[in-house]
């Protein structure tokens, strides 16, 4: 998808909701001889001015990608850009597991990036902290939950509902 109405620039997918972009993500793999740091360095590249990466005006999220690792960030600022890991964790590090189609980041569209999932995480986990205090006065900050958390409240949330008593047989 082209991102840039004054130049060639592409993006390899966005993610959209009736029209609204919400996540748009840059694919790498070997075949190229690219990898998720190649992604990085792409985003950091990008204008942050065009429509398409306006901090809190488009697209949410921006993850970069490649069969290994996922990096996401919701804040596209040039050479400045922070990405945060993305990943799974393997074997008590970082990294991600082996999955059964080789891919070992295909949890990112299996369960992250799944329809029913996306909607769950725009209505109960992204969040925006706003800076009163700190850095500057004024500045925001979009909290989109990395794949840890995620997993860990809707861990949490499934133990809880298998253990609560329904209140239907508390009143027989």
């Amino acid at each position: 998808m082209k991102c840039n109405p004054r130049g060639d620039e592409s993006i390899d997918m966005l993610l959209s909701l009736n029209g609204l972009p919400i996540a748009t993500v840059e694919l790498k793999n070997q075949l190229t001889g690219q990898n998720v740091d190649d992604a990085i360095k792409q985003y950091k590249r990008r204008d942050p001015k065009l429509k398409l990466f306006q901090f809190k005006r488009r697209a949410l999220v921006h993850f970069a990608v490649d069969p290994e690792r996922v990096a996401m960030t919701t804040h596209l600022q040039g050479q400045d850009t922070s990405f945060l890991p993305c990943n799974r964790g393997y074997d008590g590090g970082a990294g991600n597991p082996m999955h059964p189609s080789g891919i070992r980041t295909a949890y990112l569209w299996e369960e992250v990036l799944q329809r029913d999932s996306l909607l769950d995480i725009i209505a109960r986990f992204l969040h925006l902290e706003r800076q009163e205090n700190g850095r500057k006065k004024g500045s925001a900050a979009l909290i989109f939950p990395r794949y840890h958390q995620l997993d860990c409240v809707r861990k949490l949330e499934a133990a809880a509902g298998a253990r609560a008593t329904p209140l239907t047989s508390m009143l027989n």
